[in-house]
This record gives structure tokens, C-alpha cells and sequence, in this order.
């Protein structure tokens, strides 16, 4: 299947990265091909560097990230790692640094912890090309989870979309002028939403786009919780941290101990206090991770 766009397509795909090795050669490989051009901005925000000190070398990620970013085959010339020399000032500002600099028709917001499958990126494809004026588009997610009492199995699980877990992601969409992500105080989720020049989300689940939102019927695996201990509690020490803050400063409570005080905890079946169970990954259903096309990381 040819992954390359029409001429009249140009295809940015944006990437933030920290503490993300086991996986970040798999994620940027994946959509390579698709890609037009790569933007990647490395290394930790404010917040993260003064939680995590101790996951970080140098004012980068501590497990190598930054060096498999320089060193990945770029034939194409496609990649452009940004370095800011120290901390991010929050994720936002990351994106924005990000955006202000992609050159295509549209952008594909692709995690370090996500991975396509050639067959989605296929349908991402053949979306844009039908539908090139669409604002934006629909990309389902799969959260995979892997307990600490089954790292070493065979056995994979998903987190059913429920509860915290139902977020509202936008992750491919039309590169309209003056797009923008909003101020940090307003939004700190490292899930925050880009807007137009006149402040409307460009997401396909809520607000003035909602309507016009196309469905790609594609499918991107998240492996955010099916990594390393190490790697997910540095992840949920800034998560943690970044909520509280962002809480207190309003003079509200926050109680909710997050993935963290539960990944330890729960068990296949188990509903945890942000409201989603875990359940068994059923081959077929709806999706087949251990199927030959995906990626060996799972294999």
C-alpha cells in the first residue's frame, strides 16, 4: 500500500517527547512513510524537570530519548528535532513551538507512546484525500494496560473508554490560519485542544467542529500503561503534580491519586477511583494487536 500523499496534501506530523525510548523509534517509524515532514520537540517541561529530577540527564531525557531521535534514519530529510535548550514551560508550549513551525495542509498530533499500524494509516489516507477541506478528523484510540502482576506474561489488557479515561482527543487535523493552543491557565491537560483564529476547538467531539468532524474509521494503540514501572511512574509523578497545582491554584481539593495510585493496585476486572475497569484484550475485538502487521513491540 503507497502511504505517500497526493501533490496537493501535505501531511505535518507533530511529536512531544521525554523519557520515551522503549518506544519512540516504533511510534516515528511508523508514520514515516505518511509523513510529509516530522516535528519533534525533546525534552521535559518545567513541572516535569522539578518532579522528576531524577529522570532526567542534562536537561533531556534520561533514558537516551534525544539520541535515538538524532540518530534515526532519516533518508527523506523529514525530521526536525527542537531543542529549547532548557525546560518547556508546559506541554502548550511545546505544541505551540511545534505548530508555529509545521508546513503542511494538515497536522497529525502523534504521541510518543502511540503507534499505527500501516492498514490505519492507510484509512488516515484515503480521509484526507476525500475529504481534503475537513477541518478535522476522527482517530479512535486503543489504551492498553499491563499490570505489574502480569510484566512478564503473555497476557495484554485494555482500559474500557469510560469515566476519565473518555477524553476528548484531537489528533488529525486541517492547518487553518492562526491556529493555536489555549493559554496554559485555562487548559494544563496534556491532552489540550488547538483552536482557530476566532478560539473555536478544532476537535471532533465537542464545540463548532463537531458536525464537520470526518471519520477516518483508523485506530491508534496507546501503550502508555503497558511499559516499564520506571518509565509510568515518572509519567504519573508529573500527571499528579501538574493536577494538584493546577487545583490548589483555583482553592479546589484534589483527592484523585490518578493512574499511579492505582496502576500498583489494580487487577484484571478491577474498577479503579477514575472510573474505567481493565479488561481482557480479546483477540478480534475490536482490534488484533498480536496480529502479523502491528508492530514487534507487542509481539
Amino acid at each position: 500500500m503507497s502511504l505517500s500523499m497526493p501533490s496537493n496534501i501535505r501531511l505535518s506530523v507533530v511529536m512531544i517527547a521525554v523519557n520515551e525510548a522503549d518506544l519512540i523509534a516504533q511510534s516515528l517509524g511508523a508514520v514515516y512513510s505518511l509523513a510529509d515532514e516530522i516535528i519533534v520537540a525533546e525534552g521535559p517541561t518545567e513541572l516535569y524537570a522539578e518532579v522528576n529530577p531524577d529522570g532526567l540527564v542534562k536537561g533531556h531525557s534520561g533514558d537516551g530519548t534525544a539520541d535515538i531521535l538524532w540518530s534515526f534514519p532519516d533518508p527523506a530529510g523529514k525530521i526536525q528535532v527542537l531543542d529549547n535548550g532548557m525546560p518547556w514551560k508546559n506541554k502548550v508550549h511545546q505544541r505551540q513551538t511545534c505548530l508555529d513551525r509545521v508546513s503542511g495542509t494538515h497536522v497529525l498530533l502523534v504521541d510518543a507512546d502511540e503507534i499505527y499500524t500501516e492498514d490505519d494509516l492507510g484509512k488516515i489516507r484515503v480521509a484526507i484525500e476525500a475529504h481534503p477541506e475537513a477541518p478535522v478528523f476522527k482517530i479512535a484510540h486503543v489504551h492498553l494496560w499491563k499490570p505489574p502482576s502480569v510484566q512478564q506474561a503473555s497476557e495484554w489488557y485494555q482500559i474500557e473508554p469510560t469515566g476519565r479515561w473518555r477524553i476528548i482527543h484531537s489528533r488529525l487535523f486541517r492547518n487553518v490560519e492562526g491556529i493555536h493552543y489555549d493559554d496554559f491557565k485555562k487548559n494544563p491537560s496534556a491532552h489540550a485542544v488547538p483552536l482557530d483564529s476566532q478560539g473555536h476547538a478544532l476537535a471532533p467531539t465537542i464545540g463548532k467542529y463537531r458536525q464537520l468532524a470526518v471519520e477516518t474509521w483508523a485506530v491508534v494503540y496507546h501503550y502508555g500503561y503497558a511499559r516499564a514501572i520506571r518509565t509510568v511512574f515518572l509519567k504519573e509523578r508529573y500527571y499528579n503534580a501538574r493536577d494538584s497545582k493546577h487545583y490548589r491554584a483555583r482553592g479546589q481539593a484534589h483527592n484523585d491519586a490518578g493512574p499511579i495510585g492505582t496502576w500498583f493496585q489494580w487487577e484484571p476486572g478491577d474498577r479503579g477511583p477514575i472510573g474505567a475497569r481493565i479488561l481482557p484484550w480479546t483477540k478480534g475485538v475490536p482490534y488484533d494487536p498480536f496480529s502479523d502487521h502491528h508492530h514487534n513491540y507487542i509481539q
